[in-house]
């Protein structure tokens, strides 16, 4: 898992080695621009939220609450629900086409 934090310790930039395998998880990471986690946590949980930021748009998640040991596993899956995540692919992969 490589993470590093970019503006304070309630954010981290999701790297392209990250969710690796892991669709669509994997393709986001790869085609757009940057994807950042937003978190806060306690002794128990993590509540989280994600930011996918391509040329054209940027897509904010509604925040969720997981276990600290999910989230450290793998935040982005934690953080963005599959369904959510396929989603946003859709139109990542529709502009990329538009954009090309």
């Amino acid at each position: 898992m490589f993470l590093y934090f970019e503006i304070s310790k309630a954010s981290a930039e999701i790297s392209r080695d990250h969710e690796k395998g892991e669709y669509p998880y994997t393709r986001l990471v790869n085609h757009t621009d940057s994807i950042k986690v937003f978190f806060t946590e306690n002794k128990k949980d993590v509540t989280c939220h994600v930011r996918v930021i391509t040329p054209l748009r940027q897509w904010q998640s509604e925040p969720v609450t997981v276990s600290k040991l999910v989230f450290e596993k793998t935040p982005l899956m934690a953080c963005l629900p599959r369904k959510n995540a396929q989603g946003i692919y859709a139109h990542v992969w529709a502009e990329n086409i538009t954009v090309q």
